[in-house]
């Protein structure tokens, strides 16, 4: 899982790397941005699966990041971080679907269960994603199924050859 801090305050970010356990969280790419256009470059260049993102930050703010975030990445998980403590804020980030929106200062604690449930979320998204891709591939016949299958398997993709692994699996054909 690949996650993004946005934050326009360095000693946020540098916080944030010293004090979260990104290993134990069974994250593999951290990204830091200090602004929207450096936020929107990182995802143009890295698939983000969680982005966790200031409001009040110089040019752009956090919600119109998100906002443009959320168009062109639909399945992007956005969490806001903020140390304004605002109920309209709260209320954007609500029809922004936001997954959370945390009140900084906030401990490392905090912060790494909004992660936990966050990627939890992100991961069975993604399995109900690839479960109705199955179904979507079984409705043209089992046989195109597997050819598809097969022909991932040897994909430069690793994500691909990884879901082909998985749905063989999933379809009885043990990996």
């Amino acid at each position: 899982m690949n996650v993004l801090f946005v934050d326009d305050q360095i000693s946020v970010l540098e916080g944030i790397a010293a004090g979260i356990s990104f290993q134990e969280l069974g994250i593999d790419v951290v990204r830091y941005a200090t602004g929207a256009e450096h936020a929107m470059d990182i995802m143009r260049a890295t698939p983000i699966d969680v982005m966790l993102c200031d409001i009040e930050m110089p040019g752009e703010d956090g919600l119109h990041l998100i906002s443009r975030a959320q168009k062109l990445y639909p399945e992007l998980i956005t969490i806001i971080m903020t140390s304004h403590a605002d109920f309209e804020y709260a209320q954007v980030g609500v029809r922004l679907g936001c997954f959370e929106y945390i009140v900084q200062p906030a401990p490392y604690e905090v912060i790494e269960g909004v992660l936990r449930r966050a990627l939890q979320h992100c991961y069975e998204q993604k399995k109900r994603n690839q479960l109705y891709k199955v179904g979507k591939w079984m409705q043209t016949g089992e046989m195109e199924l597997l050819d598809r299958v097969a022909m991932n398997l040897f994909s430069s993709d690793a994500s691909d050859v990884q879901a082909s692994m998985e749905l063989l699996n999933l379809i009885g054909y043990a990996v």
